[in-house]
Order: C-alpha cells, then structure tokens, then sequence
C-alpha cells in the first residue's frame, strides 16, 4: 500500500511540474513548439 501511495503521488507531482514548467516556458518564449512539421524534406 505504501509503494502504490507513493509511486502515484510521484507521477501526480511529477506530471503537474511538467505542466507547469512548459506552461511557463512558453510564457516567457523560452521554448515555444511549432505549429508546423519541418520534417518532411
């Protein structure tokens, strides 16, 4: 019980830095992704 506790609490902690660190990458322009794909040459 404790390791399930433990392991879903992480993921939970972990996707929502995730979440806030792309939000605020792309806040302040750091990082914006794409909107189109160069990858078809």
């Amino acid at each position: 019980l404790q390791l399930f506790v433990v392991t879903v609490s992480s993921l939970y902690l972990g996707g929502f830095l995730a979440h806030k660190g792309a939000s605020y990458l792309e806040e302040n322009e750091i990082f914006v992704p794409a909107e189109d794909d160069d990858d078809d040459d």
